[in-house]
């Protein structure tokens, strides 16, 4: 059984009804639309044929809503591209007229208020760079350092400043209220700085009554540098390693990756590494031996998932690339090593979490199972949350989590090493333990492999069952 978890977004390339049953098959077990590209009508009908194909399937597939924040880009530039020659003085104007070789136009109306004379702007992924020389009026003035051809609405990064953008737009409240109104199972919450940038994104969810993972994408220079805060009042967090790895140093972002997958396990936080996993395979039916050990430092590292993007939406080879971390993923597991394994992983510290109890209750859990050569760990669970908690001390058995929560079953795909398995009546603590002995959940362990007829198994779960955070009940159990 994989572990870690395979998140894939969708795009053009793998919409249809036919591709996405391909992408389960494959090993997709999240799907991620992102709210930066395609229609709504395009996202509800992915939502919609994955719902359909998981009752078809009898699989659970987690879907993740990515909010698209503000992302600074260039406005449209008219025919095939302008060409920014090097050594060549370019202005920096807010506006929506077209960008030429000489006045480049962002629809932005704070774009010039931080940037100072010695400031870098790079378009492009960095491939095109200017240098803020001074200013002229309400434009800023720029030398181009490194030219090259741009097109309409390529993106903007700013790494000696922080420009201050909104990260929970009013097209983000709206792509909000879509999601919670067709039950996704997490939100993404893009271009975050500081832990209010989650925080309100948070009390939005809180307001509409609706719960779901928020998961914090790491992009910027601020948020490495605030993510304990932002750790603090997220699910999870995304090392989205394309817009970091242009604000930083390209050569500083595999550091900055293994510092913040050891800071989230640290806070009981999950971990998604993103971006560039196997690039070249969005042309290529092969990966470059690079890619390979990328996908499995990531899982040694301790990532709770890996992600697909344009492999997965644009690319020609999407079921390949599917495939293809797949079988990374399963041989770098085999390994045996997980670099967060050994971590201890202390209580949760934000406000409204559950306190140490649950936590001491999953690490006992984890070390039963090992003592008592366990084939499985049963959680019972009502949300999913006793299922994550055990996850993040990495047992070296799979957990199978039997929960009465439809809505919970697809959340738990967020979580490494989780079986999660649907059985009604699971209502009480005394219905929770005699369910234990009652035939048809030793039959949906055997029938699902999960364990043969005199194994040991380790069942946990919260007392009581339907109260969030609150495991603290363990039993060894043989199957009979």
């Amino acid at each position: 059984m994989r572990r870690t978890r395979i998140v894939c977004t969708i795009g053009p390339a793998a919409r249809s009804s036919r591709m996405l049953e391909k992408l389960v098959g494959a090993g997709m077990d999240v799907a991620r639309l992102n709210m930066a590209h395609g229609s709504r009508e395009e996202h509800l009908a992915v939502i919609t044929r994955l719902r359909k194909l998981s009752r078809k399937k009898n699989r659970p597939v987690g879907i993740l809503l990515d909010l698209a924040g503000v992302k600074l880009r260039i406005s449209e530039v008219n025919g095939s591209g302008v060409v920014l020659e090097k050594g060549a003085q370019v202005l920096l104007r807010q506006g929506r007229r077209p960008t030429t070789s000489e006045t480049l136009f962002v629809p932005y109306a704070g774009l010039t208020k931080n940037l100072k004379e010695g400031h870098r702007i790079l378009i492009d992924d960095g491939r095109v760079e200017l240098l803020v020389t001074g200013r002229e009026g309400n434009a800023i003035r720029a030398r181009v350092r490194e030219g090259g051809t741009l097109t309409s609405h390529k993106g903007l990064n700013f790494p000696d400043t922080d420009i201050s953008t909104r990260s929970f737009t009013s097209k983000d409240r709206d792509d909000l209220a879509f999601g919670i109104r067709h039950g996704v199972d997490a939100f993404g919450v893009s271009f975050v700085s500081t832990a209010k940038d989650v925080m309100v994104v948070k009390k939005a969810l809180k307001k509409a009554g609706y719960e779901a993972p928020l998961i914090a994408k790491i992009e910027r220079p601020a948020a490495v540098k605030n993510i304990d805060e932002i750790l603090d009042v997220s699910d999870g967090i995304m090392v989205a390693r394309g817009d970091l790895g242009v604000e930083v140093s390209a050569a500083a972002v595999p550091i900055i990756q293994k510092d913040l997958i050891l800071r989230a396990a640290r806070k009981n936080r999950f971990v998604i590494t993103a971006t560039q996993m196997l690039e070249s395979m969005i042309h290529s039916s092969v990966p470059t031996r690079a890619e390979a050990a990328d996908v499995a430092n990531a899982v040694l590292d301790g990532s709770d998932a890996v992600m697909l993007s344009a492999e997965s939406s644009v690319g020609m080879y999407p079921i390949k690339a599917v495939q293809t971390m797949d079988l990374i993923v399963r041989e770098a597991e085999g390994n045996g090593k997980s670099y967060r394994t050994d971590l201890p992983v202390p209580a949760p510290v934000s406000g409204g979490r559950p306190g140490h109890g649950g936590v001491a209750t999953a690490e006992a859990t984890a070390r039963a199972a090992r003592e008592v050569g366990a084939r499985c760990i049963v959680a019972f669970t009502s949300s999913g949350y006793t299922a994550g908690l055990l996850s993040r001390f990495r047992p070296a058995v799979p957990i199978i989590a039997f929960t009465s929560n439809r809505k919970a079953v697809d959340r738990m795909k967020f979580a490494w090493g989780v079986v999660p398995l649907f059985m009604e009546h699971l209502d009480s603590t005394d219905a929770m333990i005699a369910g234990v002995e009652r035939v048809e959940v030793e039959k949906a362990l055997i029938k699902g492999r999960h364990a043969r007829r005199g194994d040991t198994v380790v069942i946990t779960a919260s007392l009581p069952m339907a109260q969030w955070g609150k495991t603290k009940f363990l039993k060894v159990h043989k199957i009979q």
